[in-house]
């Protein structure tokens, strides 16, 4: 009989001790990352349709992390800058920088961040990272920046 006892206080134990590991790991999975490392994985990981403003589903995850890291700070507000490379005319990269930083605003007021809290502009070809005559710069040039505003003025920001 004693030894059943000890063997249900053991089942029982473990059990709890699988309960709360559980608990812990959906927990620490559940929390929103830092500001930068948000800001970070999706200037990391925004990926759109070559030539075109439509954000592909590959960075929705990290869109989303962005997301609740806003919603969690109610008052900081955020800057959305898009770029291109130099391929295509002036008029033409412009429309598409502002179209592609647009469609990012877009997402974000659709997943409830207030349009209040959010601007985005395009910048063109205007301010490259890289040299435009390789196919290494020009992927680095074609980017989505980020800057989170706080109350204080402070920022935190994706600029190089």
């Amino acid at each position: 009989m004693a030894k059943a006892n000890n063997t249900k206080k053991i089942l029982l134990a473990s059990t709890i001790v699988l309960l709360l590991g559980i608990g812990v790991y959906f927990y620490i999975k559940s929390k929103p990352k830092t500001p930068k490392k948000a800001l970070q994985d999706v200037f990391d990981n925004l990926v759109f349709e070559t030539g075109k403003d439509v954000i592909k589903p590959s960075s929705f995850d990290y869109l989303d992390k962005l997301v609740e890291v806003l919603l969690a700070e109610p008052t900081w507000k955020i800057q959305i800058i898009g770029h291109t490379d130099s391929v295509g005319n002036d008029a033409y990269n412009l429309n598409l920088s502002n179209k592609r930083a647009d469609a990012v605003k877009k997402y974000l007021i659709s997943k409830n961040i207030p349009e209040t809290l959010i601007t985005s502009v395009g910048k063109g070809e205007t301010m490259p990272i890289a040299d435009n005559k390789t196919a290494e710069g020009r992927f680095k040039n074609r980017r989505v920046e980020f800057i989170i505003v706080k109350p204080n003025n402070s920022t935190i920001s994706t600029t190089k």
